[in-house]
């Protein structure tokens, strides 16, 4: 009996092994679905501090593993920039040395920068200035890429801080010599002191620190002539009496400029009543 059963167990494949799972790639399943920066040839106008961080933020932002981002970055390379980097990657393969991505870097560097190039930026972080209508947050934008053109060895953190501190406009340089966090001291971290200044030009602005002075004493010398001369809009003298009412609704004075001085006044009283008067006698 018992043989009968397994006899039509075979029959109907009852007992057959199950199928084996497909093998995953668990590196290449983890690949989201990014656009590829462009190729790399290692050109003279293409900025090879700019290109080795838009390849960090590709691979980093591909969830690969930084161990194997010289793997994934070898597509990404042509013309001489391939060159440069195989001739250094396959002699350190076959002596049995990893391939790190900071040697990849100072491949890179060691073969593309431009050290004119970096002194260029150098000179002008040191003479970076924070325009009239700049706001904070573009002037840190600015001087962040050319500290990052600036290339390796990076000015220290006291040259960093006092360069962008040195580059701010007058109001914001005021309310920023000192820390109160690190007791009332002159500022040691440069993201500190750039996190400050956004929130001071941010939440903190006053009109009168954004209008320069000589518009001020403009517009408050201005505001004092008008009133000097009674550049005022005319309005109805207490007890006037309005005019009659016709069939258009009711007749006010017209607004116009009136000069100071009772006699002024007077003359032009008399002119709205002339004027008044005429349009009657028209009708």
């Amino acid at each position: 009996m018992a043989q009968r059963i397994k006899e039509l167990e075979a029959a109907a494949g009852l007992n057959k092994a199950a199928p084996a799972p497909a093998q995953v790639n668990p590196v290449a399943h983890r690949i989201p679905d990014m656009p590829k920066p462009p190729l790399y040839e290692g050109a003279k106008e293409d900025v090879v501090e700019d290109r080795l961080f838009v390849f960090e933020n590709y691979l980093r932002g591909s969830k690969i593993p930084e161990d194997l981002w010289t793997n994934y970055v070898m597509p990404l390379l042509s013309g001489k920039a391939l060159i440069a980097w195989t001739s250094v990657a396959v002699p350190a393969q076959k002596a049995g040395h990893s391939l790190t991505w900071e040697l990849f870097k100072r491949t890179m560097l060691t073969n593309f920068a431009h050290p004119d190039r970096q002194h260029k930026a150098r000179e002008i972080l040191h003479k970076l200035k924070q325009n009239p209508g700049q706001h904070a947050t573009d002037y840190v934008r600015s001087f962040n890429t050319l500290l990052q053109k600036a290339g390796d060895p990076a000015p220290c953190m006291a040259d960093q801080v006092l360069f962008f501190h040195s580059g701010l406009l007058p109001f914001l340089k005021e309310k920023s010599i000192t820390n109160a966090a690190n007791g009332g001291k002159f500022w040691t971290d440069l993201q500190s002191l750039q996190e400050h200044v956004i929130a001071v030009q941010t939440h903190g602005t006053k009109q009168a620190d954004l209008v320069p002075s000589t518009s001020l004493n403009f517009a408050r010398k201005f505001a004092r002539a008008n009133a000097i001369q009674g550049n005022k809009p005319f309005s109805r003298p207490s007890g006037a009496k309005s005019s009659n009412k016709n069939k258009g609704g009711n007749q006010h004075y017209k607004r116009e400029p009136v000069p100071a001085g009772k006699d002024s006044l007077i003359a032009s009283l008399r002119k709205q009543l002339a004027e008044e008067k005429g349009k009657k006698e028209g009708k």
